[in-house]
C-alpha cells in the first residue's frame, strides 16, 4: 500500500506552520520581542565566550606573550527530557456541521491562544522544576455570619460556615469528586484566608483555579470571596523562565518613583549591554503612566498631551505589557541576548476516530520550546 497525504491525519509542515508556528509567534509577548530563535530537531548547544585574559601592548622587537587563554561556556537547550505543551481540543460533528462561523478558524483562534498563554508563562516566569499549585481563598471584609461555597472542575462543595476551620474547608474540598483523595492541603485561620496547596495527583499539575460562592455570606464587604493563584502548578523539567534564570542582574521596582526605571538601565549600561524591551504586569505600567511631574502639577510626565495616543515606551525603550508578569515583577531586557530553542517537528493532528463513540472530532497540538540566556547581565529583574 502507498503511504499517502490524504491517508495520514497528520497535517504536513506547511500546513503546521501557516496553523500554528506563525501565528504564535505573533501573539506570544516573548516570542514577538525579537528573541534569537533556533529551530532545533534535539539537544542545542551554543558555544559563549565566557572571560578572557588582558592583553598589552608590545614593542618593536618584544617578545609577544604567548599565554592569553580565553574561556568558553556554552547555553544548553532542549534537553531530552524538556517537555513539550499538548493539548487535546474536541468538539462534536454538529457543531462543525451547524456552525454559523467556521470552526476550523475558531479553534485555531482558541488554541493559539491557550497555547501563546502557556508558554508566556513559562518564558516569563517558569520555575523549570516541579512546583505544587497553591491558591488563596479570602472571605472579605470578616463577614459576621452566612455560608459560602466553593467550586472546583464542575463540583460544588456544601455549605461552609464564614468561620469555618482550615480542617473543614479540607474535608470538603477533599469530597469533591473532582478533587478526592489527599489531593488537596488547606491551612490558615479559622474565617480565612485559606491557603489551598494541591498535592499527590494534583501536585506539580498547573489546576483550574477554584471559584467560588458567597452571596450567603453576611456583613462583609463585596466581592465577598476571592480567589487568588499565589503560585501555579509546574511540573518537573518545564523551561526556566527569564525571571528565574542564573546570572541575571536584579533591582528594585518603585511604581511610584520613575527613578527605579533608570536604576535598572544603569544595570544594563554597567553590564555593557543594550536594553531594548520592558516587560511589565499592565497594572504597574498604568501606575507608571500615571505619575505626575510634580506633587502640585497635573501634567503626566510620560504623556503630557491626554488627547495624544497610547506611549508603550519607558525612557526610550518598548514595553510589553503583559499578565503573564505578577504585579510588582518587571523585566528589563537586550532580547538579542535571549535564545529560544524551537522543536522544528510541531505537529497538529486530527483525532477523526479517537472519539468515535461520542461522534466527536478532536484536535491535538503538541510543540516544544526552551528559553536560554546567551549573557545573562542583559537581562534586568526588577521586584517591588
Amino acid at each position: 500500500m502507498v503511504e499517502s497525504t490524504a491517508a495520514n491525519p497528520q497535517l504536513l509542515a506547511d500546513q503546521v506552520s501557516q496553523l500554528l508556528v506563525q501565528p504564535l509567534e505573533a501573539a506570544s509577548v516573548v516570542l514577538s520581542s525579537g528573541p534569537r530563535i533556533f529551530d532545533t530537531a534535539g539537544v542545542l548547544r551554543i558555544p559563549k565566550l565566557t572571560k578572557s585574559s588582558t592583553v598589552g601592548f608590545v614593542g618593536e622587537n618584544e617578545e609577544i606573550p604567548s599565554d592569553h587563554s580565553t574561556d568558553f561556556d556554552e547555553c544548553v537547550l532542549m534537553p531530552t527530557d524538556r517537555k513539550s505543551i499538548k493539548v487535546i481540543e474536541r468538539y462534536s460533528r454538529e457543531l462543525a456541521r451547524q456552525a454559523v462561523i467556521g470552526i476550523d478558524a475558531t479553534l485555531k483562534n482558541r488554541l493559539v491562544k491557550v497555547v501563546s498563554d502557556k508558554l508566556d508563562d513559562a518564558l516569563l516566569v517558569g520555575k523549570g522544576q516541579a512546583t505544587n499549585e497553591v491558591q488563596t481563598v479570602t472571605l472579605n471584609g470578616a463577614p459576621s455570619d452566612g455560608t459560602f461555597t466553593l467550586t472546583f472542575r464542575g463540583a460544588t462543595t456544601t455549605a461552609l460556615d464564614h468561620d469555618n476551620a482550615a480542617a473543614g474547608v479540607q474535608t470538603a474540598l477533599r469530597a469533591l469528586s473532582t478533587i478526592g483523595g489527599t489531593n488537596v492541603t488547606v491551612a490558615g485561620s479559622a474565617g480565612g484566608p485559606y491557603t489551598v496547596t494541591f498535592a499527590s495527583s494534583l501536585a506539580a499539575t498547573a489546576v483550574d483555579e477554584l471559584t467560588a460562592d458567597g452571596s450567603e455570606l453576611i456583613g462583609g464587604t463585596t466581592p465577598p470571596v476571592t480567589i487568588a493563584t499565589t503560585a501555579e502548578g509546574e511540573s518537573a523539567n518545564g523551561i526556566t523562565g527569564l525571571v528565574n534564570q542564573p546570572g541575571v542582574q536584579t533591582g528594585e521596582l518603585d511604581v511610584t518613583d520613575a527613578d527605579s526605571l533608570l536604576d535598572a538601565i544603569a544595570l544594563a549600561s554597567a553590564a555593557e549591554v543594550t536594553p531594548n524591551q520592558w516587560f511589565i504586569n499592565g497594572t504597574d505600567f498604568i501606575a507608571l503612566r500615571k505619575l505626575k511631574e510634580s506633587g502640585d502639577s497635573s501634567k503626566y510626565l510620560l504623556e503630557s498631551d491626554v488627547t495624544a495616543g497610547p506611549t508603550y515606551r519607558l525612557f526610550g525603550i518598548n514595553v510589553r505589557p503583559t499578565n503573564k508578569l505578577p504585579v510588582g515583577k518587571a523585566i528589563l531586557a537586550d532580547v538579542s541576548q535571549v535564545a529560544i530553542a524551537r522543536d522544528e517537528a510541531p505537529s497538529v493532528t486530527i483525532l477523526s476516530e479517537r472519539y468515535a463513540e461520542f461522534d466527536q472530532i478532536g484536535v491535538r497540538i503538541t510543540t516544544r520550546y526552551d528559553l536560554g540566556l546567551l549573557h545573562p547581565e542583559a537581562v534586568i529583574v526588577l521586584s517591588a
